[in-house]
């Protein structure tokens, strides 16, 4: 047969075929791969509210597609494993923990669990906590627990290694825990825990802030102590460089602190813990009992916000040597004893036997 007749009969032939490859693969795109654009874009409406879902090291996609669906993540382990394959993520897929509290489409999971965004806990530290009421507040939060919370806190090779380069007499990390409002995973580990606080501390000092501190002659552990002396003697931010300024007044001229808070953390280290001062308490041997120990104590006795820090190497000038509270928060300052007696007489009750 000539060339030219086998071309005749060729060319409509792979027409044919051709029409019929085109037809399969329009058939396919219309009841297979559009069905499933669709269900990789829809939310699971079943899905029964919070939980928590492990990727463990070197799962396959198939394996962590079937338990999505056996938890109720997604509706279909086939439509997740077809949105990996779009994405191009089957090797991809990141170990760790996960949160699924709202409803979300398989694409979403997909890419949540491709990014490696993982459950975080959020919780929040306020001011004023000494190591143990530190531990014991981030504890009813879930964050860990206090008793391993305090050993990270007390750890001293721990201490050194955070606090080495701001404080090298530092044992533990009492003051240096800074509170604040943080997001971790929730298996974080009490050592962890320590080093996210007592590295977001050390990011206070910056040079600026280092150089207000030697301008004054003070290391940064006597600066630490002053501010968590300020934390704890008043609430009103308005209030904290003109308590400073009382300190810094009675340091210059040789007078005791006699500052109560450190009373109460000295009467806390000999595991008293009822936060009343008694007239007696006054006299207890302790290098944190300022009304027997003139100068900064030998370390901070709480934790303590950047106001309390800035308001201790800012403070206000004044001539104050006294303050007494008004029991609203605020307090009266006073210039001289005379005055400060009167208004300790206006505002305080008498100290209990």
């Amino acid at each position: 047969m000539a060339a030219g007749a086998w071309r005749r009969r060729l060319i409509p032939g792979l027409a044919i075929l051709l029409g019929a490859v085109g037809a399969a693969a329009g058939a396919w795109q219309v009841f297979h791969v559009a069905p499933l654009e669709q269900e990789l874009r829809t939310p699971f409406r079943d899905h029964g509210g919070e939980v928590m879902f492990r990727v463990g090291a070197g799962s396959t996609a198939r394996a962590v597609a079937e338990r999505l669906e056996a938890s109720g993540i997604v509706a279909s382990r086939r439509v997740f494993l077809y949105g990996v394959r779009a994405a191009g993520v089957e090797a991809g897929l990141q170990a760790g923990l996960y949160r699924f509290d709202d409803p979300l489409t398989p694409a979403e999971v997909v890419r949540r669990i491709a990014d490696g965004v993982v459950a975080t806990l959020r919780f929040t530290l306020p001011e004023g906590l000494d190591l143990d009421q530190t531990a014991d507040a981030l504890a009813t939060q879930e964050v860990g627990g206090a008793d391993r919370l305090r050993e990270a806190f007390r750890d001293p090779r721990l201490t050194r290694e955070l606090m080495g380069d701001l404080d090298p007499e530092a044992e533990t990390l009492e003051g240096y825990l800074f509170p604040s409002t943080y997001r971790i995973p929730p298996e974080t580990s009490a050592e962890g825990v320590a080093r996210l606080l007592a590295e977001q501390f050390a990011a206070l000092w910056t040079p600026t802030r280092r150089a207000s501190a030697a301008q004054r002659e003070r290391s940064i552990r006597e600066i630490a102590t002053l501010a968590s002396i300020v934390e704890k003697e008043t609430g009103d931010p308005a209030e904290r460089p003109r308590v400073a300024s009382v300190f810094w007044n009675r340091l210059r001229i040789g007078m005791p602190l006699q500052t109560d808070p450190t009373v109460l953390y000295a009467m806390r280290r000999t595991g008293n813990q009822s936060g009343n001062i008694r007239r007696a308490d006054l006299e207890l041997e302790s290098p944190w009992n300022t009304y027997r120990v003139r100068g900064i104590p030998p370390g901070p006795i709480s934790s303590f916000g950047v106001a309390a820090l800035d308001a201790v190497l800012a403070p206000e000038q004044t001539n104050f040597l006294y303050f007494v509270s008004r029991n609203d928060g605020t307090h009266v300052f006073s210039r001289s004893l005379r005055e400060h007696n009167r208004a300790v007489r206006r505002w305080q009750p008498r100290i209990t036997r």
